[in-house]
């Protein structure tokens, strides 16, 4: 088996000569850049309780628009976003994945020129499922699990088409890629896929100066196996000539190139590069935003360099890389990595006899570890290496480089030989989020002593953000058994915390059955949205500060229950025996006598009114004719709503015979009360039967209660009518009105 080399973490954009030393292939930090999305459709994820895009995404590398597809569902990436090109998909990024389904799927289906909606969306759906393997299936307990291990009883589940029909079209369709990758389930791919190639002999000293030198290029599979029928495109940095610059590997995985020097003194760099339909991994070094994989292999994704001399030239090349995950290690000696404020960094350093003479004597140095903790071998022959990790590092803020340097000696003697190399990275500040939710009992949005939290919600982080896939959730969490919630490491932006209604991931939480029982109070900066789900939500910016009590109350429902009754012996409470009425309307009003809700008795009498929210509330019985209330004696129950405690009223009547023949005159009294200042208890006095009343004050009021209490705005002398309804013995109904002067102190 061939040992697989790190090189296939560097991108190698070009061949430069560096001054006086030996010209070498420049490792240098190549970015992709997100565009925005391509073919696909928008499906359901459950882990989102939303339809998300499955779409191709677009990525500019070196000003080349490369079609690519999300491999991390669990974090997200906006336009404009700038990821790391990294190396092929393999065991070296994450080794419970299974790869080799996955460089199938884009060998197979992803390649064809034109991909249509649907067929763009089952490979995203099928890469999510084999990419989210490693979390285990779903359970119904919250937190990550396997895209598509869901139940399909009920709809929608993951890979739901939000429109077009079947709508189960991209579940299975992607079922059916996965299948075919591994026909007999998890571990049973055998699709064969290019991991590394070498280039050998990787020095070669006894070339003359128009002499040829033959190199073999040979391509490994993920299995360390040589691989036929691979692409490998070659490339020289001198004025000589290669007499192929692309070829095919044969049946032992090999293309065999010639090289011829141009003459003079000197030397040369030749690269082999492969290509194909096979996944090249994009990342983020800070681990902030999702990767991507591209539908092709780019440019220096699995490439090998072999050096050819025809002159004594000693040289030795350092290179410095680094890391956040220390795996996925990355030069950032032009372009810093982001990271976040506090996240662990990690470097890595290799030293290279590049030249063509074994160098001895060899010293490193570090700008931040002294001394290393690695020591260096006391020879390095000329192709060879040696390497040291170190870390982590907490991140600090302002923009960090440090250097590396490493000098030798040329065995037989010679001048030192010396090179740099640094790595630098720029943290964000980062900042937190947090905040309670509790019970608000008295519905004033803020909590009071004694109002509980609520333990058991999940809580979404979101991107107030319209081009951020593969949707805007950036963070997931519970409040605790005290209600609290946080979110950490926030950069500073504009987001949206909220409470969800609906969490199809999670079957544990409390959301669902919250929001069965209580409203939001909704007190700025607390709002509702339907969008994409029922949520309260608290829109802010993080602007260089944390930001604590970000707070959610929660009303929870209440009662107002009794009977209507035939109040037998007219003594205004319900004694034993005496029986429900059917269909008499209850009805309830808000503060501002606005209808509510209303609701009719039931047979045996028994009413229910359902009350959402915090507030003051009037309940009373629409009359009938016939019929004259005894309880309440005020003709109507007021309350102030409390969360979750129930009132109790119950309204009698008793029947009169005849209404009719006692005709209806409106009268009323009144008395000046001496608190609140200018108010006046009015009192109805109407003779007969009425059934409804009417005030109007004289100030521009008006009020449809019995016996209201009515408070002005200034003393003075106003003019009230009270206006009094009363049916006649044909059913039809009648008004009586009377007006008076009255003076208000």
């Amino acid at each position: 088996m061939t040992t697989r080399n790190r090189t296939v973490f560097i991108v190698i954009l070009s061949l430069i000569v560096l001054g006086s030393c030996i010209p070498g292939i420049a490792l240098a930090q190549t970015t992709a850049t997100f565009t925005g999305l391509g073919a696909g459709e928008s499906i359901y994820t459950r882990y989102y309780s939303r339809y998300t895009p499955a779409q191709i995404f677009n990525m500019n590398v070196g000003g080349t628009t490369y079609p690519g597809f999300c491999i991390d569902l669990f974090t997200t990436i906006s336009v404009g976003n700038i990821l790391i090109v990294n190396g092929p998909l393999s065991e070296d990024i994450r080794d419970q994945v299974d790869w080799c389904a996955v460089n199938y799927i884009l060998n197979n289906y992803a390649s064809v020129p034109s991909l249509s909606n649907l067929e763009a969306a089952s490979i995203q759906a099928a890469l999510w499922y084999l990419t989210t393997e490693p979390y285990g299936p779903y359970t119904g307990l919250g937190g990550r699990y396997q895209f598509m291990s869901d139940p399909t009883v009920t709809t929608p589940y993951d890979a739901y088409r939000q429109s077009g029909t079947p709508r189960d079209a991209v579940r299975n369709r992607a079922s059916q890629m996965i299948n075919a990758a591994r026909p007999g389930g998890p571990g049973s791919c055998t699709f064969l896929f290019p991991v590394n190639v070498t280039l050998e002999p990787p020095v070669q000293t006894t070339l003359t100066p128009t002499g040829d030198a033959t190199l073999v290029a040979t391509v490994y599979d993920q299995h360390g196996a040589p691989l036929p029928g691979i692409t490998v495109n070659f490339t020289h940095n001198s004025g000589g000539a290669l007499n192929i610059t692309q070829g095919i590997t044969d049946t032992n995985g090999q293309i065999a190139i010639n090289y011829t020097a141009p003459g003079g003194s000197g030397h040369a760099h030749i690269m082999a590069d492969v290509r194909g339909n096979y996944g090249t991994l994009l990342y983020d070094p800070g681990r902030n935003r999702q990767s991507v994989t591209t539908i092709s292999l780019l440019p220096g994704s699995i490439s090998a360099n072999a050096s050819v001399f025809w002159e004594t030239t000693p040289s030795i090349m350092v290179e410095k890389l680094i890391s956040t995950d220390n795996v996925t290690f990355t030069h950032a000696d032009t372009t810093p990595i982001d990271v976040l404020q506090g996240y662990p960094v990690y470097y890595k350093f290799v030293v290279t006899n590049d030249g063509n003479v074994n160098l001895t004597g060899i010293q490193v140095t570090d700008s931040l570890y002294d001394p290393l903790p690695c020591t260096p071998p006391g020879l390095l022959q000329p192709g060879e290496s040696y390497a040291c990790y170190y870390g982590p590092v907490t991140a600090v803020l302002g923009t960090q480089c440090n250097y590396f340097t490493a000098n030798a000696t040329p065995e037989g003697g010679g001048d030192i030989v010396e090179d740099t190399d640094h790595a630098c990275y720029d943290p964000s500040p980062t900042y937190n989020k947090s905040g309670t939710v509790y019970y608000d009992n008295n519905g004033n949005g803020q909590q009071d002593p004694g109002e509980a939290g609520i333990p058991d919600l999940t809580m979404w982080l979101c991107n107030e953000c319209g081009n951020t896939y593969p949707c805007s959730t950036v963070n997931i969490t519970k409040t605790n058994e005290s209600g609290f919630y946080e979110f950490s490491l926030l950069t500073p932006g504009p987001y949206v915390v909220s409470v969800p209604g609906v969490t199809d991931g999670d079957t544990t939480d409390f959301n669902e059955q919250l929001y069965a029982m209580a409203n939001p109070v909704l007190v700025p900066p607390v709002v509702y949205s339907d969008d994409p789900v029922p949520r309260t939500c608290i829109f802010f910016d993080v602007i260089e500060e944390d930001h604590p009590n970000n707070n959610f109350g929660f009303f929870r429902w209440l009662y107002v229950t009794g009977y209507k009754y035939l109040d037998t012996n007219k003594n205004g409470k319900r004694d034993a025996g005496e029986q429900g009425l059917q269909d008499f309307t209850i009805r309830v009003y808000n503060e501002t006598q606005h209808l509510y809700g209303s609701t009719v008795s039931s047979p045996v009498g028994y009413y229910q009114l359902l009350i959402k929210n915090p507030g003051n509330y009037t309940v009373n019985e629409l009359q009938k004719s016939g019929w004259q209330q005894t309880e309440p004696a005020s003709g109507k129950f007021a309350f102030t709503a409390v969360a979750a405690t129930n009132q109790t009223q119950n309204f009698g009547n008793y029947q009169i015979v005849n209404p009719c023949s006692c005709p209806t005159q409106a009268s009323f009294t009144y008395k000046a009360l001496t608190s609140p200042k200018h108010t006046i208890q009015f009192t109805d006095k109407s003779t007969g039967y009425p059934v409804s009343w009417v005030w109007k004050f004289g100030d521009g009021k008006v009020s449809i209660s019995r016996n209201p209490k009515h408070t002005y705005s200034k003393k003075g002398t106003f003019t009230v009518t009270l206006a009094v309804m009363s049916y006649d013995c044909a059913g039809k109904s009648r008004w009586s009105y009377y007006t008076k002067k009255i003076s208000v102190p």
